[in-house]
């Protein structure tokens, strides 16, 4: 990371490691930053502007924020009945100075409100995984995340007591939600329905041709882009399917075999080992005949590079595969 490569207050707010000086949550990047500061005043300088607008967020608020929008709000008011009176009055008296000035600060104040809030709802960390590759992370509050392969999630780096922790995420993760004090909400937002819980485990996947939540433990509430909600219990996988919910019992150990690497498959058919395969690895997958996607397989089979995993979907003695770069067919061993 090249630090003297920011341009501008804004940019800094953007960088984790620079917020992570800001509130010494990194000792590593808190002395990084130090001696940086130390050998370039110009950067000292625009980190101060920076501070100085992050402060504004975190100390000032929305506290002060009301308190002068309800006074704008009450002096517009006050001022726009004047020159109201004042059109049935004889004379062609100009409209006072001072209530475009009230205007004016009311509409600042509104406009001021609109971008902090807009500013402060953006800023969001995202991580992301590749192919064949899975990610744990920890969240501000505790909350545990396993994000699987080809996925993306975001949450917002602004978590305070007593309000929604908010994640986005478009992919597959499993989610081990810490619980508050202040029981507050924890909403995984997916493509279609939002995850409402406060303190649980579960499996969500949102992808354009799948969309489900298995419930681990604990309890969580669906709610739906139409408003519709449900409620799951342990054990529960629900999908949405043409806008209505599906409830299953699911079998916990496949669904989240894959947070250690692993796929179990109990009686699956090849056609939904294939659509795993894709998913995983980004790889293209054809079969010889066709009739072999009706065929079932049973174990457990390592999923942390797909040459292991073909090795041992050989070693079955059904299949026969050939791999070349991405493309990959799947044939009958006999």
């Amino acid at each position: 990371m090249d630090m003297n490569a920011f341009q501008s207050p804004e940019e800094l707010l953007d960088d984790e490691s620079f917020l992570a000086w800001y509130y010494k949550t990194d000792a590593a990047a808190f002395q990084r930053w130090q001696d940086h500061f130390e050998q370039n005043s110009s950067q000292k300088a625009l980190a101060d502007s920076a501070v100085e607008l992050l402060e504004i967020l975190n100390v000032q608020e929305m506290s002060v924020l009301d308190a002068q929008m309800e006074a704008a709000e009450l002096r517009l008011f006050a001022r726009i009945e004047e020159p109201a009176m004042l059109v049935h009055m004889p004379s062609k008296r100009k409209i006072s100075w001072r209530v475009w000035v009230s205007v004016a600060a009311c509409i600042l104040v509104v406009l001021t409100a609109a971008w902090l809030d807009k500013y402060w709802a953006a800023a969001k960390s995202t991580l992301s995984t590749p192919y064949g590759t899975i990610l744990t992370q920890t969240l501000p509050d505790g909350t545990v995340v396993t994000l699987n392969a080809n996925s993306k999630f975001s949450y917002g780096r602004h978590w305070s007591a007593g309000s929604d922790r908010e994640v986005w995420l478009n992919g597959e993760a499993f989610f081990h939600v810490k619980k508050t004090v202040q029981h507050d909400r924890f909403i995984v937002h997916a493509d279609h329905f939002d995850v409402i819980v406060t303190g649980t485990s579960f499996d969500v996947i949102t992808q354009p041709a799948d969309a489900q939540v298995a419930l681990k433990e604990g309890s969580v509430t669906l709610q739906s882009e139409k408003g519709d909600t449900i409620k799951m219990v342990p054990g529960d996988i629900v999908s949405l399917q043409n806008g209505q919910w599906m409830r299953q019992t699911a079998n916990m150990d496949n669904v989240t075999a894959w947070t250690d690497n692993k796929i179990n498959f109990d009686n699956t058919p090849l056609s939904e080992t294939i659509k795993l395969i894709e998913a995983h690895y980004g790889v293209k997958v054809a079969v010889a005949d066709p009739k072999l996607l009706s065929k079932t397989l049973t174990g457990i089979f390592p999923n942390d590079n797909i040459d292991v995993f073909l090795k041992a979907l050989e070693a079955t003695k059904i299949y026969k595969i050939t791999k070349d770069g991405d493309s990959i067919v799947i044939q009958s061993a006999y």
